[in-house]
């Protein structure tokens, strides 16, 4: 889609619109006035401005003159935003621009040429990142009792090599009506076993439509069961990649009226022939799977979908996944086709070009990479070797991670059309990417889990995590359409533990490092305008199980993520210091009691709640809940009462209040709060107001951090604190005595 065509075609949508005015004519009028003016002079916050007072406007479009009206502007506002980095922002309009499309084609309008390239723009800008960790429990592996699927582990090798050392599968291409599968066997290992996976490619020759109606017809059935009565006698498990690809063979129409002629005619055909050799295949050879195997993107009339026979008839869906070096050397951000295509900015996230086969199919069938490759070096030229390398490793670090349904991998080993992709097997001419493909398979969990079948068996989303393990191999799947770094920052208990930016952004964590307890775990996934944080609960028990969920229970409903204090009362709920006041609500705005700050602080603290049963002060109930955690502050001169015989524990604690324990604490264990006033140190403009008792631990949890003024220089030291304030100065005292302890 060149520029000027794409400003053009806008140009005229707009005008054809305006045609048409309805009653609102002045103030739309005044709106795409406004928009032009700001598009023209590359005003980028003004182009912004209009398009909100457009969308104003049409706050419920129903018609195709309000969707024209609003949806050009609105790609506009996804490609500024694109452009800074929002990329949430730029997937809400893309998201925006495509409802509308969408809309327009509905209505009979032609707009395929805007729904497939801007389809794959809002998914580049808008993969929400995830947290994985590897898994030794099976049951935590899809599992969908498909023929010749295992329970666990990813199969993986390749076409024209096996190596029983590393691979547990291997391509065996064979052409329908000319070639038999026996005639191949020499091309497989000698002891075929049920850990070994054959996939067969039974390729229709010609890729047209007069094939398939050979095999519809039934005109192939003896040569087709005498294939299947041999794949039967096998003692491997066998999948049949039948008629691989067909959603983007050259022989589909290619025009619109090629297609309106006999696109549905070829759909059919090759669904009549699939079936046909599906329904053989399960009376002659029940041990062999059907495989329906679209490639990755389609010819322009067709879809993936078109072509599927129906779940009673597949077994497993495949994907054929390529991402060689562009021979186009000038991209564009927020460029549909680049995006479609992978290039530029949109280069190297394979993931995204197989993300919707997998989206339509996953939850109900295995899914297998039936070939995939990354060529090195081609007769024109543009292949490297530097670029296939890069390819190769991103996409084998992540695509068991970050799409768990895929059961098996295949890399396409051979040299074709002038292209190199061979690593193994005759004259293998690139040993550096060889000796990749073999440290990535080696070291991926569900990959060496099919070899081995010891030791982790694949990945699960952190959240779902549960098992007992010696060993929490962390790791984060990030993508955004810019080459500008991903950050990845782990804290552990208020505590930065690591920041990375090279992926998959792995931690490991020792789980008897982390100790029996609750743990919180903040995750910050960070590039260019684009923050995405994780808060987990991580608990570890006495038996070494670890189980993991929000930090912020579901139930709670009166914590919002967007709360002003969501992550300090995510931390004291984590570790176990403050609970809900009830099964919903965390009240997080209600004050907080002197009982209460001082059971935090014991908690803190690891102060065992049973083994003191009374407190020195006559207020204090023998068997309260805040008994134990007021005697042991008591014991140790942390609280004094507000007299010698009254501690008032349900009274709301103060500000000031609050700043003395804190510093009566660190005073007692030696935690070295800073006292020590700075040159020139100014003081709160309510100083007066501060009891003499607090004034210096005042400005100490001043210093330290711990506490803020409240606006216009006060400190305002008699007001009640809050349950979410309270937990945010103990989140950053947590984060003090880590950062001195770091010292």
């Amino acid at each position: 889609m060149k520029n000027k065509i794409f400003s053009v075609l806008v140009l005229l949508s707009l005008l054809i619109s305006a045609l048409v005015l309805p009653g609102n004519a002045e103030t739309y009028w005044d709106a795409q006035e406004a928009y032009f003016d700001a598009v023209d002079s590359g005003d980028d916050d003004a182009s912004l401005s209009a398009v909100e007072r457009i969308e104003a406007i049409y706050t419920d479009p129903s018609d195709e003159t309000e969707y024209l009206r609003l949806m050009f502007p609105q790609m506009k506002a996804a490609e500024i935003y694109e452009k800074r980095g929002q990329f949430v922002k730029s997937s809400e309009y893309y998201g925006k621009f495509l409802a509308g499309a969408r809309f327009m084609q509905d209505a009979g309008n032609e707009y395929r040429d805007y729904l497939n390239p801007y389809g794959m723009l809002y998914r580049h800008n808008s993969i929400t990142p995830k947290v994985y960790a590897e898994t030794s429990d099976v049951t935590n592996v899809p599992y969908y009792y498909s023929r010749s699927e295992e329970r666990a582990g990813v199969a993986h090798g390749m076409c024209s090599y096996f190596d029983a050392e590393h691979d547990s599968s291997q391509i065996l291409y064979v052409q329908f009506f000319n070639e038999s599968v026996e005639g191949f066997r020499w091309q497989l290992p000698e002891v075929l076993d049920e850990d070994y996976l054959l996939l067969v490619a039974w390729n229709v020759p010609n890729e047209n439509y007069e094939d398939l109606a050979r095999i519809a017809s039934g005109e192939a059935d003896e040569y087709i069961k005498e294939n299947l009565e041999y794949l039967a006698k096998l003692d491997c498990r066998v999948l049949i990649r039948f008629g691989a690809e067909v959603n983007c063979w050259s022989s589909l129409p290619s025009t619109q009226a090629e297609y309106d002629e006999k696109g549905q005619a070829f759909i059919d055909i090759f669904k009549e022939a699939f079936i046909r050799v599906s329904d053989m295949a399960k009376d002659i050879a029940p041990n062999c799977g059907m495989v329906y195997s679209p490639n990755d993107i389609s010819s322009w009339f067709f879809t993936f979908e078109d072509f599927y026979p129906g779940d009673e008839y597949v077994d497993w869906v495949g994907i054929s996944a390529y991402l060689n070096k562009p021979t186009q050397t000038e991209f564009s951000l927020s460029n549909g086709n680049d995006a479609y295509y992978c290039r530029g900015d949109y280069y190297g996230n394979q993931l995204v070009k197989i993300a919707p086969i997998v989206e339509a199919f996953g939850d109900r069938k295995p899914i297998i990479i039936t070939e995939g490759g990354y060529c090195y070096n081609s007769s024109n030229g543009v292949q490297t070797p530097e670029f296939a390398r890069e390819a190769m490793r991103y996409f084998y670090t992540y695509v068991t991670r970050v799409y768990p349904c895929i059961k098996a991998v295949n890399y396409f080993n051979a040299n074709y059309g002038g292209n190199s992709y061979r690593l193994f097997g005759e004259d293998p001419k690139n040993t550096e990417l060889a000796d990749l493909y073999r440290e990535l398979v080696d070291g991926d969990a569900a990959m060496r889990y099919s070899i081995t079948h010891e030791g982790n068996c694949g990945y699960v989303e952190f959240k779902d995590f549960d098992e007992i393990n010696d060993e929490l191999k962390l790791s984060v799947y990030a993508s955004y359409p810019t080459t500008e770094p991903i950050t990845v920052k782990y804290e552990i208990d208020a505590l930065p533990v690591k920041e990375t930016t090279e992926y998959p952004f792995s931690l490991d964590l020792s789980v008897s490092s982390l100790g029996v307890g609750g743990h919180f775990l903040k995750i910050t996934v960070s590039c260019m305008k684009t923050e995405t944080v994780f808060y987990y609960k991580v608990n570890v028990a006495s038996d070494g199980r670890v189980t993991v969920s929000d930090a912020v229970p579901e139930t709670i409903k009166d914590v919002p993520p967007k709360f002003w204090g969501y992550e300090a009362c995510a931390f004291a709920m984590s570790k176990g210091l403050m609970g809900g006041t009830s099964e919903s609500t965390f009240d997080p705005n209600k004050p907080l009691t002197r009982g209460m700050f001082v059971t935090i602080l014991g908690r803190l603290s690891g102060v065992d709640g049973t083994n003191r049963k009374s407190a020195p002060f006559t207020d204090v109930a023998d068997g309260k809940w805040y008994t134990p955690y007021v005697a042991w502050a008591a014991e140790n001169g942390i609280v004094n009462g507000v007299s010698e015989t009254r501690f008032a524990p349900n009274d709301n604690i103060t500000r000031e209040q609050m700043c003395t324990i804190f510093v009566r604490y660190s005073d007692t264990f030696g935690l070295g709060l800073d006292k020590t006033p700075e040159p020139g140190e100014v003081l709160f403009a309510d100083d007066a107001k501060i009891r003499d008792y607090a004034r210096e631990c005042v400005y100490t949890c001043l210093r330290s951090g711990l506490v803020g003024g409240k606006g216009n220089g006060r400190f305002d030291p008699r007001a009640t604190a809050t349950r979410a304030e309270a937990a945010t100065i103990f989140m950053r005292f947590m984060k003090y005595c880590n950062d001195m302890e770091a010292k």
